[in-house]
């Protein structure tokens, strides 16, 4: 049986990638819709795996606050990574980790989009609570070649 080791990790960056508000859309407040995603790139030498999230509140399909950020975390790799079914190129990350990281991703960017908003009108739209671990069924198996470098969920 394979014993499970602690993942050793820590924040190295934290990039807000994009933030908009667009102050002329047409706002319903008992029809925002929330869209979001995540995106994870691991880099080839498989020691910082980013984390991008990124979120829009719309109204009648049309966005009026955009924002996207970015964490970068530091993998140990002995710790956590391992080659996925023998193949040397391919790098399997656990999907308890995965769901960790988009968990603390997601509470970066809460705090990102607060100040962001907190002296306008639009304070009022909070990032709810999200349940990511639902978003990853399967371990996530990164390819390391250059032109293949992230996983969209």
């Amino acid at each position: 049986m394979k014993e499970d080791k602690p993942i050793k990790f820590g924040l190295k960056s934290i990039c807000t990638d994009e933030f908009a508000t667009v102050e002329d859309t047409p706002i319903t407040d008992d029809k925002v819709q929330l869209d979001h995603s995540f995106t994870f790139s691991l880099n080839t030498d498989a020691t910082e795996l980013t984390v991008t999230f990124k979120l829009s509140f719309k109204s009648e399909e049309r966005p009026f606050i955009i924002l996207q950020v970015s964490c970068v975390f530091g993998i140990k790799s002995e710790s956590l990574l391992i080659s996925a079914k023998g193949e040397p190129k391919k790098i399997q990350v656990p999907k308890d980790f995965m769901a960790h990281l988009a968990f603390l991703t997601t509470g970066t960017a809460r705090g990102v989009l607060h100040s962001k908003l907190e002296q306008t009108e639009f304070n009022k739209y909070l990032l709810p609570i999200l349940d990511v671990s639902k978003a990853f069924e399967n371990d996530a198996i990164f390819d390391l070649h250059p032109s293949k470098p992230a996983i969209k969920i």
